[in-house]
């Protein structure tokens, strides 16, 4: 059976070095009828898939916890920025509703 190759097979040489390592089928059992590089293929394959699962589950957890501290940094900027707003406007309409003066007749009012 012919199929694509994935950038984590193993190559003749590789192959040729870890295939002394793999244990022959025990006799008196039942034929081997898999591959065992295809086996060492997919034990390859599966691994490269989960350490970049797990790369990317960190990158997002980085991701994620980043935009949440800029977000609550940004509405404290805003919330600070609220609060001297309303300092301002509170001290503004604190002096304009002031009675010891009035603006329009020129004179104190009592």
């Amino acid at each position: 059976m012919s199929r694509k190759p994935y950038p984590t097979d193993l190559t003749d040489q590789q192959w040729q070095v870890i295939e002394s390592l793999v244990p022959p089928s025990k006799a008196g059992g039942r034929p081997r009828t898999v591959d065992m590089r295809e086996i060492l293929n997919a034990i390859f394959y599966i691994k490269r898939q989960r350490l970049w699962l797990a790369d990317v589950a960190s990158r997002l957890t980085t991701l994620v916890y980043s935009l949440l501290l800029r977000t609550l940094l940004a509405f404290d900027r805003f919330v600070a920025a609220d609060e001297s707003n309303l300092t301002a406007k509170s001290a503004f309409l604190t002096k304009a509703t002031d009675n010891s003066e009035c603006s329009d007749c020129g004179s104190a009012s009592q």
